[in-house]
């Protein structure tokens, strides 16, 4: 190294280990092997990046990150951040190898930790679009925020799932009305009348709400007169359909929902009949695989890749 020309130091070599931003996302998805040692310390925006979801990674509850951040370097972009440190119990040595050990883990899954912008000494995943596999789905969150979108984005993947999503790739739009009907008669579910729309005190639904038909006695009107109830969001039927399919899967120990029997906190044995299938097709649908931290108490409402297994392996049995 010429004469006077001063190394950069790298982040292992730095007086003071980086500390981590990812971004916004349910606690429980923190919760893996790889972030142990850190410690989440901050709530932040950071602007200059977008965040998009990613469908696959969505339903692999073992994947390192629902999401992927993307640097744009436009102001008016932004997303919501969580700023992890490593833990203070750690010597210098050992926060240098978790940082390392992180770096390794998020760039399997194609990100690379970059310094953030205006962040000095906070590192980032950032995952370039061109680089993505093609065959992903991927949608932008606006706003960059995760948990605000949820419910859509989790319904609309079901609706994928189930053969329902039409041609178009993965969006933020809600369900169209041929969509919402199509799901109800494939689940016979209630069909709302069309009467109902032109009810002189009912309100004009939207694309994404449904009227559902409440008998008077459960709608807080005890005269027995006709009334029409407020829209439900169509994408909170989808996700309750599916929670109490998740619910009635850990009846038989199966899927992502862990559900202790009273007074014991041990969870159901699965049934005699299930347990030919073999070790790696047991694991899929028991969620053998997925952290600890990341098994549900009460369902989600979102067709995983672990709620599918299990529904594939109960109904070969």
């Amino acid at each position: 190294m010429a004469e006077g020309v001063a190394a950069r130091p790298t982040a292992a070599a730095s007086s003071s280990t980086p500390s981590l931003l990812l971004p916004t996302l349910p606690f429980s998805l923190y919760e893996v092997n790889w972030l142990a040692d850190w410690s989440r310390t901050a709530a932040t925006t950071l602007s200059g990046y977008q965040l998009w979801a990613v469908e696959q990674r969505v339903t692999d509850r073992t994947a390192a990150l629902p999401v992927i951040v993307v640097f744009t370097g436009d102001k008016n972009d932004t997303i919501s951040a969580q700023r992890f440190s490593p833990s203070t119990s750690l010597s210098q040595a050992q926060q240098a190898r978790v940082f390392e050990d992180t770096k390794t883990v998020l760039r399997s899954s194609g990100a690379k930790l970059s310094e953030a912008r205006h962040e000095r000494g906070s590192y980032i995943p950032i995952t370039s679009l061109p680089s993505l596999d093609p065959n992903l789905s991927i949608v932008q969150l606006p706003g960059g925020d995760y948990e605000s979108v949820m419910q859509l984005l989790f319904a609309n993947i079901n609706l994928r799932r189930l053969g329902l999503g039409g041609r178009s790739g993965l969006r933020l739009t809600p369900a169209t009305p041929a969509q919402q009907l199509h799901f109800r008669q494939s689940f016979r579910l209630p069909i709302p009348s069309p009467s109902a729309a032109s009810h002189p005190s009912a309100a004009a639904p939207s694309a994404s709400t449904s009227n559902l038909t409440v008998p008077s006695s459960q709608n807080g009107n005890s005269n027995g007169n006709h009334s029409t109830p407020a829209p439900t969001p169509f994408a909170e039927t989808i996700l309750s359909l599916i929670r109490l399919v998740q619910h009635a899967l850990a009846l038989y120990g199966l899927g992502i929902v862990r559900i202790p029997l009273p007074f014991s906190g041990v969870e159901p044995a699965p049934p005699p009949f299930l347990t030919h299938a073999d070790s790696e097709e047991w694991a899929e649908a028991t969620a053998a695989h997925v952290p600890a931290g990341r098994h549900l108490t009460r369902g989600d409402g979102l067709l995983c890749d672990t709620t599918l297994s299990a529904l594939s392996l109960f109904r070969r049995c």
